[in-house]
């Protein structure tokens, strides 16, 4: 996977019981979720880039919103579901966690985003829509407290591996991606460094 590439990719997000720290909005959520899905919710992100020496540069901020909820029946679980999509992409929450699929119709059950609930070390792969992509899901912390531009959450947190990418998800349960760390690593050598880093600046929640 090459440099632009991965920025195309990973600014997804998408990219939610652990609480805030500080008091949690009310909602009308389901819950015990890792992601709440429901039309009109949205999560807003600052995005800090870096160079491979570690200097912040260029600032940017974008926010997600799901806009379209569709009920599809899946040709592998022989049953309908409710898929809810950002426009890029389309998520839904299972019992085992978060999935992601590229479009609609689903000829596919979709890939595990976020295994949800789940232990420390569990581990998992993933398979994007990208040819050739996949990368190895481990889960390295359940409880870390992270604080951002929005506020402080205890979070379960996701590493994905790959040839020259390694990725840190933060996600609150019940609130969503709270922050997400990129790491990179050159193809012609070098050391791996902080690529880009989304921190949640604004959530609202219908």
């Amino acid at each position: 996977m090459n440099l632009s590439k991965t920025k195309k990719y990973f600014i997804l997000t998408l990219s939610f019981s652990a609480i805030s720290c500080h008091q949690p909005t009310e909602f009308s959520q389901k819950e015990g979720v890792i992601m709440p899905l429901e039309v009109g919710n949205t999560w807003s992100y600052r995005v800090t880039y870096f160079d491979s020496l570690g200097n912040a540069g260029q600032i940017d901020t974008f926010s997600t919103t799901i806009v379209l909820k569709a009920a599809v029946f899946n040709d592998i679980t022989q049953a309908n579901e409710e898929w809810f999509s950002s426009g890029m992409y389309y998520y839904m929450n299972r019992q085992t966690g978060l999935f992601r699929a590229s479009r609609l119709p689903l000829s596919s059950y979709g890939f595990l985003v976020a295994k949800y609930p789940a232990r420390e070390k569990d581990s998992y792969n993933a398979f994007t829509s990208d040819p050739g992509d996949s990368y190895i899901v481990t889960v390295v912390s359940t409880h870390e407290y992270t604080s951002v531009p929005e506020g402080s959450y205890s979070c379960y947190v996701y590493q994905w591996q790959g040839d020259n990418l390694k990725m840190f998800q933060y996600y609150a349960p019940n609130r969503g991606l709270i922050r997400e760390d990129v790491h990179f690593k050159p193809l012609d050598g070098g050391n791996w460094f902080l690529l880009y880093r989304h921190e949640l600046i604004s959530l609202d929640l219908k």
